[in-house]
């Protein structure tokens, strides 16, 4: 029988019968808080679970890098300089330390270039970011971009093998635009689906500040990836 959970039409029924609803439309209210109450607690997880996955997704790529033997040794100086730099990120995301009281440097494509590349000196670089450089970003669009940076070149480190990997970045005054692009060992496409790094913390992470991306790649001839923006628009 369906249970009706109306507390003003108790009163037309007789004394146990009301009780017996009464009873009913409680356990009721009580069943459905219990369910809110598991609904939130699995949102509260998943969604520390992604923040997670955000923040030591690049991590795990210095550390694999770090704790392999095969690693050539110059590389580790670069790789100990960007473990510093994730240790004092995670310690800020963890709350051990208190957030950097702003970067001096100006929110410019040029400096961002320059935060992204760090500690990446065993990759054969090329900068071509002169026509892009004095471009000013919004703070929030500054870090989401210096982070795909970051993580575009993680991957070409760890899977690409070029010879060439060149960042180049342009804008013609209205928009603006950043591309990292190898000539590796690519991926096909069709068939593989993109990893966590460049689904989530290249793409969602950029689109989430107002900045299209787009990824091309086919084996052995390399992989591009492209940011873009406009210019003075501030992220909302």
């Amino acid at each position: 029988m369906a249970t009706d959970r109306h507390p003003a039409r108790l009163c037309l029924l007789p004394g146990d019968d009301r009780r017996a609803l009464l009873v009913a439309y409680i356990r009721g209210l009580a069943a459905d808080a219990d369910r809110s109450k598991e609904e939130a607690v699995t949102a509260t997880r998943a969604l520390e679970l992604h923040r997670y996955q955000l923040t030591v997704h690049d991590a795990t790529s210095i550390l694999r890098l770090l704790s392999d033997e095969r690693t050539p040794a110059e590389v580790l100086p670069a790789l100990r300089l960007q473990a510093e730099r994730e240790s004092r990120r995670l310690r800020t995301y963890l709350g051990q330390t208190p957030p950097p009281r702003g970067d001096e440097r100006e929110s410019t494509i040029g400096t961002m270039i320059d935060s992204a590349v760090e500690g990446f000196d065993d990759l054969p670089l090329h900068l071509v970011v002169d026509l892009g450089a004095e471009v000013v970003l919004d703070p929030e669009v500054w870090a989401a971009t210096d982070r795909a940076v970051g993580t575009v070149l993680h991957n070409t480190r760890l899977y690409a093998g070029a010879r060439q990997v060149v960042v180049h970045a342009d804008s013609d005054g209205r928009s603006w635009e950043v591309s990292v692009t190898d000539d590796g060992a690519g991926f096909d496409q069709q068939a593989q689906p993109l990893g966590f790094g460049l689904s989530t913390q290249v793409q969602q992470a950029l689109r989430e500040v107002g900045v299209d991306s787009s990824i091309w790649s086919a084996p052995a001839q390399g992989t591009s990836v492209v940011m873009r923006g406009t210019v003075g628009v501030p992220y909302q």
